[in-house]
């Protein structure tokens, strides 16, 4: 079995050609190259590295030497990384280091941080920030909402504006401040309408929440102040409903009301219940909102 050595980190290998790292890294002998031929020869198997050895390969340099020099690296490398034997050494490893290693933090995140005064958000806060919408809501409209709101790309007047799409910048509801998207989704009086008639479902669903500046616009990432999953779940899906609603009665031109928001929520609670009829966490999570408040 031979890999040509200007491919051989873009091949995707056959079972039969998948081998272990410590054979590869730990023994040169188990490539060689055959006099006068551009080929690998593998005696034994070994896991090729195929992204690392593309970083660290120049092609310009001849197989012989080429082939030094990556071992040596990756080898002085996966050494220092990990400070213990190569043999413990996953592919896995390998590519969660590369990965971390080129990972650059989102601008949105860096903003969000300013804004809502956090040193950093730890790194399981993050994650749960672009899981969150997937976890606690099955309408894919109002998932791909909250990515959007996450990265910060919320069309608000004042952007707009920019655009020259719109003529004003002021505020669709109230007319009276700059629309941007801390305004139109916290501060707006017609807004703000709306959250207390949440904060109100919460109290009647017995659900004790501190709601801050950051749940509003993230959600609330950790489980743990809940009780349990579908508390925790119904609080997030209010919050991207209510934001959704919001933004919602912005595009249509019209004011929000609590009465229509009541009416949006009974909507996409009935909506659920009837295409997942048989699943739990579902019907558990619309329990927190009964049919009476129509």
């Amino acid at each position: 079995m031979f890999i040509l050595h200007n491919h051989w980190y873009e091949k995707t290998f056959g079972k039969e050609q998948i081998v272990y790292l410590h054979e590869f890294l730990g023994n040169k002998a188990d490539l060689h190259m055959k006099d006068g031929n551009d080929q690998f020869y593998v005696n034994n198997t070994a896991l090729v590295i195929k992204k690392m050895l593309k970083t660290q390969v120049n092609l310009n340099e001849t197989p012989n030497r080429m082939y030094n020099n990556a071992i040596d690296d990756i080898n002085k490398n996966l050494k220092a990384w990990y400070k213990q034997d190569l043999t413990d050494i996953t592919a896995k490893d390998i590519y969660n280091h590369t990965i971390l290693a080129k990972y650059k933090k989102a601008n949105s995140i860096t903003k969000w941080e300013e804004e809502l005064n956090i040193h950093q958000f730890r790194e399981n806060d993050i994650k749960m920030m672009f899981k969150l919408a997937h976890h606690v809501n099955i309408n894919s409209k109002l998932q791909n909402f909250q990515y959007k709101y996450i990265h910060r790309i919320i069309y608000t007047n004042k952007l707009l504006c920019k655009l020259k799409m719109t003529e004003s910048t002021l505020c669709s509801f109230c007319l009276s401040d700059i629309e941007t998207v801390n305004h139109l989704f916290i501060y707006c009086t017609y807004t703000q309408r709306i959250w207390n008639e949440m904060y109100e479902i919460f109290a009647k669903a017995n659900i004790n929440v501190n709601i801050t500046h950051k749940e509003i616009h993230l959600g609330c990432l950790d489980k743990s102040v809940f009780d349990n999953f579908p508390k925790w779940s119904f609080v997030n899906q209010i919050i991207f409903l209510t934001k959704y609603y919001v933004y919602k009665s912005k595009l249509e031109a019209t004011i929000p009301t609590c009465e229509r928001y009541r009416a949006f929520l009974q909507s996409r609670k009935s909506l659920e219940l009837e295409i997942f009829k048989t699943n739990k966490k579902i019907l558990n999570k619309w329990t927190f909102l009964p049919h009476t408040q129509t």
